[in-house]
């Protein structure tokens, strides 16, 4: 086929940037039916993190995430989570919908939850001294049944621009409370939730 001249210059760009860097990283990656690299070593740093948890997704719906990071929390790490606001759900509300059916759980187990305005797509976490960004939605399915890739690195500049971003963009969220926890579509997603056993 033929080369854009857009992809000409996201190539040629590309180029200059892997001259630039010198940070080490880790390529993680998930294949279906197979090898879960990337959710294996999230869940498993978010085990082993002594200090925080930082995180932006656009929805949380992975009950072994939130069982996680709950658990995180209530070993006094500093758990922080920004997700989609309401107004964001627009073409993902079911996603929305079934995320906040884990509210009550999320702040009642000490995370600091912050809904973002408008619809965040981040897929960025911060576990202790580790930057992961990647292409990993926090659903089951995209966890067991997706293709997805993502980085880890440890590189104290890498890790400090994260950092300040992850400062900029929660700080920008609004903090959720049990109030909202009671909201009627997040009580009804919950009862949902328990009776079927469902997982997303």
């Amino acid at each position: 086929g033929t080369i854009s001249d857009a992809q000409r210059y996201t190539l040629l760009h590309g180029a200059e940037a892997r001259e630039q860097g010198a940070a080490a990283v880790s390529i993680l990656t998930n294949k279906p039916g197979g090898e879960h690299h990337a959710s294996d070593y999230l869940l498993s740093s978010i085990a082993a993190a002594r200090q925080r948890v930082w995180m932006l997704t656009p929805t949380l719906s992975n009950s072994a995430v939130v069982d996680a990071i709950i658990g995180a929390a209530q070993r006094g790490v500093d758990v922080r989570v920004g997700i989609s606001g309401r107004e964001g759900w627009i073409g993902t509300r079911a996603l929305g919908v079934i995320g906040s059916a884990f509210y009550e759980d999320l702040v009642r187990g000490g995370v600091k939850l912050y809904e973002q305005p408008g619809m965040s797509h981040a897929k960025v976490s911060l576990v202790d001294d580790v930057a992961l960004v990647g292409s990993m939605n926090l659903t089951r399915r995209a966890m067991l049944w997706d293709h997805e890739a993502g980085i880890a690195s440890d590189d104290p500049m890498f890790r400090g621009q994260l950092q300040q971003m992850l400062e900029r963009d929660l700080s920008q969220g609004r903090r959720i409370g049990m109030d909202d926890a009671a909201r009627i579509l997040a009580r009804g997603a919950r009862a949902v939730r328990r009776a079927t056993g469902l997982q997303w």
